[in-house]
């Protein structure tokens, strides 16, 4: 029996119990060059900052990349015994996705215990996507707003507005903004005729991409990036999370704050293949939201290196706090 005091369920209530099963996502994917520092400095501020108290572990980013995910998804639900018989929906992510190895310094220098993809910015056009997802896990979900392509021959992939501060001061009001915007620099999708063999396939594309930039993680050598391999085609995609709760009566204090470790587990393998046309990001940098400065990006208008759709099904796993 747990120590933990039961939590209260209210009407109208906006987080369910998970684990959380997403049925028909449909991911296209699109790797962004960052840079070495600005990586550095971010997993410092989420993760090595925080954890510190919790853990021994050091993380770093591997690869100089990060990757902007699309995600619709056409079926949400969770498989909790209760609250599975309340319901479903469905949501589109949308996520900057990059890759961290947490270790420790030992005898024989950096030992790499743990990979782990951690999200330092995520959308949702859902509330309650919103909700449990910041609440139960440590998502960092914000509302969105989506502009989908009015059909096959439309160039755009989605664009997405969102609220924002352009500029912090005290007369700046909170206001809906364009905020990302992917597109195709082409009139069609080559891609579409070279489906790739399974999810391993798409992985070792990854891994090839990752293998191929500096990065900062102190790693490297044939042999990690073979375990890499093995370690994301277990059909998991483990992730890391930052889940705090401002203090009341000490606001810029946290009365909780904990790294949570989840997985996803791939339960359905639909199909993949590359995308092979070239796509723009354009991304609207403002006070709120400094993508320039958290991943030292050198432009507002970027080219994706590696582009790739890949559908399937997944249960996001029940949470663990990391040791």
């Amino acid at each position: 029996m747990s120590d933990l005091p039961e939590y209260v369920v209210r009407g109208g209530a906006q987080t369910f119990a998970p684990p959380i099963l997403a049925k028909g996502t449909r991911m296209s994917t699109f790797a962004l060059r960052a840079d070495s520092d600005a990586l550095v400095a971010l997993v410092n501020k989420y993760l090595n900052g925080p954890g510190a108290a919790q853990t021994d572990l050091q993380f770093y980013p591997v690869g100089d990349y990060v990757f902007l995910a699309y995600a619709p998804m056409d079926h949400i639900s969770v498989t909790d015994p209760v609250d599975s018989q309340k319901g479903w929906m469905k949501e589109t992510d949308v996520a900057f996705w990059m890759l961290v190895v947490g270790g420790t310094e030992g005898a024989n220098g950096f030992e790499p215990k743990m990979l782990a993809w951690f999200m330092p910015y995520v959308w949702v056009d859902v509330p309650t996507a919103m909700t449990t997802g910041r609440e139960v896990y440590g998502f960092p979900k914000e509302l969105a707003w989506l502009t989908l392509p009015k059909d096959d021959s439309d160039p755009l992939v989605f664009g997405l507005e969102a609220m924002v501060l352009p500029k912090f001061s005290p007369d700046t009001e909170i206001v809906r903004r364009p905020l990302i915007s992917v597109s195709r620099q082409a009139d069609s999708e080559p891609g579409l005729e070279k489906a790739f063999s399974g999810a391993e396939a798409v992985l070792a594309e990854v891994v090839r991409l990752l293998h191929g930039s500096a990065g900062k993680a102190k790693v490297g050598g044939l042999d990690f990036w073979l375990d890499l391999l093995r370690d994301l085609t277990h059909e998991e995609v483990p992730m890391i999370f930052l889940k705090e709760f401002r203090d009341a009566a000490e606001p810029h204090r946290a009365c909780y704050q904990r790294l949570i470790r989840s997985a996803s587990v791939v339960k359905a393998f639909h199909g993949a293949y590359p995308l092979l046309a070239d796509y723009k990001v354009t991304l609207q940098n403002y006070d709120s939201h400094p993508f320039l400065k958290d991943f030292g990006f050198a432009s507002t208008e970027l080219s994706s290196a590696l582009s790739f759709y890949v559908s399937f099904d997944f249960l996001l796993e029940l949470g663990t706090e990391v040791k």
